[in-house]
């Protein structure tokens, strides 16, 4: 009889402890749906703002940097399961297939997001560290993809939008940016993505250390 019970109440445990495993995974990945949302509105938003302020458009990487950063790392200190980097690249490069010539916002984009995974899960998901560098390097791909365009493929990028309302943010980039400036903004971008991340951090310290982040 004793020997019966252990093992009936270990028969008992097993289905509650997958269960308890399969609930915590819905909501981790309901609350990563959750911030890559806002990700996705925050750049909804910064577009609104393009056409009244063409100069959003070539700063895009340093405010992704910054807040997306934050946001970010946010998400990182809730949920350490794999996939936001990927996912994010993912939803928002299609999202930006049609905004350059060539596809180059959309690929570099999805790469960023390929890239930044790995790091992630090389690095290990509960360093802060890699969070860190994994971000900075999803944001120096995007920049990249971005400003790729407005740099060698001025003409095609003009001629995208000679009929649309945002031709003249188009030529505000064509205007601003040149390799030098390009690699210029490539690194803000880099840079805000740190500060944001450490900006993250700060904000949610008990979190991170509920979690075991270091």
């Amino acid at each position: 009889m004793s020997q019966t019970e252990p093992d009936t109440a270990q028969g008992r445990t097993a289905p509650q402890e997958r269960a308890r495993y399969k609930n915590s995974a819905v909501r981790d990945y309901v609350t990563m749906g959750v911030f890559i949302a806002l990700y996705i509105v925050l750049f909804m938003l910064c577009g609104m703002v393009m056409a009244a302020v063409p100069i959003i458009m070539v700063l895009l990487p340093v405010i992704f940097g910054l807040f997306g950063g934050l946001v970010f790392t946010v998400l990182l200190g809730k949920v350490q399961r794999p996939g936001s980097f990927l996912i994010t690249g993912l939803i928002l490069g299609l999202c930006l297939i049609t905004m350059a010539p060539g596809g180059s916002m959309c690929y570099m984009t999805i790469l960023g997001g390929v890239v930044a995974e790995l790091i992630y899960s090389r690095l290990g998901r509960r360093s802060f560290r890699a969070m860190t560098v994994a971000y900075s390097a999803f944001i120096a791909c995007y920049a990249i993809g971005e400003y790729i365009p407005f740099v060698w493929m001025k003409q095609a990028y003009l001629d995208q939008y000679a009929d649309n309302a945002a031709l003249e943010v188009a030529r505000a980039g064509t205007e601003l940016l040149n390799p030098l400036t390009m690699a210029v903004f490539c690194v803000l971008g880099v840079v805000a993505a740190v500060i944001g991340c450490h900006w993250g951090r700060a904000l949610t310290r008990k979190q991170f250390k509920r979690a075991g982040i270091v």
